[in-house]
């Protein structure tokens, strides 16, 4: 009796380990995975008594057309998703309740508690961490980090006026130093770090993410992703994603699509939230332009060169380039990328940076609220690019530069192998109300600004390079000292709305990054 039981016992062990590795069979879960922070991965989550216990866990089991039902909770996972979908049937993963499943790639409570601070003078404190941080939130706000020159250009930078908070990391003493504004002292259970990842030197953040994409035809509905500090969703050889209704924060970029294996297509990016705040106001209120941009330029929803892009009614505040957008097409019939009904709001550099050949791009019917430029077809190499029905406002003593940029930092006059210049751009049936109309320099080739209202405080003579065409526009000269905010002067955008941006489920209010909307745009801008 004793040999039988050893014998089953065995067998049981092994069939657990078949069970963790071995998906079973879709049938006994009918086209559904549960998963909770109460589970036990080694079940079966064929329902939420069942459920198991890790996303990576029900990713590893999924077959395509299931469905990875998520419940409440916070998830410390990094996700490799490796298992894809098919045409007609993608794997999901769906938050049960929108907005309520957090996936984090926080260091565990138990270190950031450990933590001792030591005071170092002028509102720095400093403590020992176990490897070296590269990115930071305090009180769910991102922390300006001070990469170069150590704990000297730290205090530099926070004996300014209006310091936001701020940290430095020495890798020599593996100390953190922390600045706090109005005097706090740090309360470990407001500081999240990341776990430990690979240096710069090495990998790069760029190779960090929430969740890495190995697999196609997969679906993200409702999720809020933290701290994935290169990325939230960074797509490695992956294709035919949508990612719709998730807040995404504590990453460089939201999604990154650069091409890695081999670029990505067919991505659909609607209804997300991606913040990096508060990062306009350091601009804004704190440091000059080049510190935020030699840091920040990235903070961007979606860096990508993707064939086949759509993004639609996003919101995205709080950021460097909003978008970072050139399609790379092997195929002259491909689709680039259409870009319509997003709130780009509050950003550091370009609301749209088309930086490379950027071909087939369609931004439409989009709005844009205080960013430093609108435009950055700098440079758009082959083209076309359409800009059309969009409205560009910007409030009198914000952070606009201009409303075009047409400048080509790799150009040099006479220089051998230069890169083609800016070309095949229309610009037209726009209302820009800012800062100056437009910087520009050699070479510029077929640019056509038409139909368009520019309400400008100011221009170069000539407004135009050689190379653009400009007709029927409407041009308003701004006083310089200040006008009505044209967020909610109906004369710039009346009879024009867009559909609400930004997850569904989002209530502007309870959010730091989005509070403000309503106070600087008016709420006739918005379907509901």
């Amino acid at each position: 009796m004793t040999s039988i039981r050893n014998k089953l016992f065995i067998l049981s062990l092994i069939l657990a380990g078949l069970n963790l590795r071995q998906p079973p069979l879709p049938w006994l879960r009918q086209g559904k995975i549960y998963v909770s922070p109460q589970g036990s991965d080694w079940h079966l989550g064929g329902s939420t008594q069942t459920a198991v216990r890790t996303i990576q866990r029900a990713a590893n089991l999924a077959a395509p057309g299931e469905e990875i039902i998520i419940l409440p909770g916070i998830y410390r996972e990094e996700l490799r998703i490796r298992r894809g979908g098919r045409p007609d049937r993608p794997i999901t993963f769906r938050a049960e309740t929108p907005g309520t499943v957090t996936i984090t790639n926080q260091a565990p409570e138990a270190v950031t508690q450990k933590l001792i601070w030591q005071a170092e003078g002028e509102g720095i404190y400093s403590t020992i961490t176990p490897w070296p941080i590269y990115f930071a939130l305090y009180d769910q706000q991102v922390l300006y980090h001070v990469r170069w020159g150590g704990l000297g250009r730290l205090q530099t930078l926070v004996a300014k006026p209006n310091a936001y908070g701020a940290f430095t990391f020495d890798h020599a003493t593996s100390r953190l130093y922390l600045f706090l504004p109005k005097g706090e002292s740090p309360q470990n259970s407001k500081l999240s770090l990341h776990r430990p990842i690979p240096s710069p030197r090495e990998w790069g953040n760029s190779r960090v993410a929430n969740i890495w994409l190995e697999a196609k035809h997969l679906v993200f509905d409702g999720l809020n992703l933290e701290l994935g500090v290169g990325s939230s969703f960074l797509l490695w050889d992956s294709g035919h994603v949508t990612i719709k209704n998730c807040l995404l924060t504590g990453a460089s970029s939201g999604i990154s699509t650069q091409p890695h294996v081999q670029p990505a297509s067919h991505l659909l990016v609607e209804h997300n939230l991606y913040h990096n705040y508060p990062q306009y106001g350091w601009l804004r209120h704190w440091l000059p332009w080049r510190e935020v941009y030699a840091q920040y330029a990235n903070s961007s929803l979606l860096s990508s060169s993707s064939a086949h892009l759509t993004v639609r009614h996003n919101l995205v505040t709080h950021s460097g380039d909003a978008l970072q957008i050139s399609p790379r097409l092997d195929q002259p019939d491909q689709t680039g990328a259409n870009i319509y009904g997003n709130l780009l709001m509050y950003g550091t550099d370009d609301a749209i940076e088309m930086d490379g050949l950027a071909q087939n791009i369609h931004f439409y019917h989009n709005l844009v609220y205080d960013f430093f430029q609108n435009l950055g077809t700098s440079p758009v190499l082959t083209g076309p690019v359409l800009v059309e029905n969009n409205r560009f406002l910007h409030p009198a003593g914000g952070v606009n530069g201009s409303q075009v940029k047409l400048l080509n930092p790799w150009y040099k006059l006479g220089a051998p192998n230069n890169r083609s210049p800016i070309q095949n751009i229309q610009i037209r049936d726009n209302t820009f109300v800012g800062n100056y109309l437009a910087y520009w320099g050699p070479p510029v080739e077929n640019v056509v600004v038409e139909d368009n209202t520019f309400a400008v405080q100011g221009s170069k003579d000539p407004p135009w390079h050689p190379g653009v065409t400009a007709r029927q526009n409407i041009m308003i000269d701004l006083p310089r000292s200040g006008y009505p905010n044209p967020g909610t002067d109906s004369q710039w955008w009346g009879g024009w709305s867009i559909s609400r941006p930004g997850p569904r489920w989002l209530n502007y209010q309870e959010h730091l990054a989005t509070q403000d909307i309503d106070q600087v745009l008016s709420s006739a801008l918005f379907q509901q």
